[in-house]
């Protein structure tokens, strides 16, 4: 699997974060096996490290190892839905590539449904947003609770992700105006925002 990420990324087919995932992916599972080989088991017992050489045979890829799989992120990994459903999403690519470089096994996943939930978060009021707000004032410029506090309200009052201000160096702005590409909307044009 570890080969296949590689490679796709020197290909540019996957993007930086879709790497960082996968690779995530990759270290849970070595986890799982490391886990998996451990000699006592149970809620009780700490976490083993994940062993860097470890592998899973497509032999032991059976119809219980999604439901084993999912069941150890959720209990030792206390993972929630969708990141178990994004967990899944990954193996099953890396099963489809080895498929097609004609590996034969079971699939897993072939009565699985992978199951994902609407998020839960909630907007801020404009009380909790003034508070903030004061807060901010209060604290010592420079201060790196006033620049993460900062980030936080432009992103509140621009309507942008705090994960697209990674990327604010490359958005264009135009007096009062600006463009970023927002990520992780699915749509891929620029959408104009007026500034604060």
């Amino acid at each position: 699997m570890q080969a296949h990420i590689e490679e796709r990324y020197r290909r540019s087919q996957i993007t930086h974060n879709t790497y960082k995932s996968h690779h995530s992916t990759l270290n849970k599972l070595r986890e799982y096996v490391t886990w998996c080989k451990r000699p006592l088991r149970g809620k009780a017992a700490a976490l083993p490290k994940a062993d860097p050489e470890a592998t899973l045979a497509f032999a032991s890829l059976t119809y219980r190892f999604s439901h084993d799989f999912d069941s150890w992120l959720k209990t030792q990994h206390g993972s929630c839905t969708n990141t178990r459903s994004d967990r899944h999403r990954n193996v099953k690519a890396y099963l489809e590539l080895a498929r097609r470089d004609k590996i034969t096994f079971e699939d897993p996943y072939e009565y699985v449904t992978n199951t994902t939930v609407a998020g839960q978060w909630k907007p801020l009021t404009l009380e909790e947003l003034a508070k903030l707000e004061f807060h901010y004032t209060r604290l010592e410029p420079g201060s790196t609770h006033r620049r993460i506090l900062q980030k936080f309200l432009f992103s509140c009052h621009c309507g942008l992700r705090l994960g697209n201000l990674k990327a604010m160096g490359q958005v264009k702005v135009e007096g009062q105006r600006m463009r970023p590409k927002p990520h992780k909307t699915y749509c891929y044009d620029e959408k104009e925002l007026l500034l604060p």
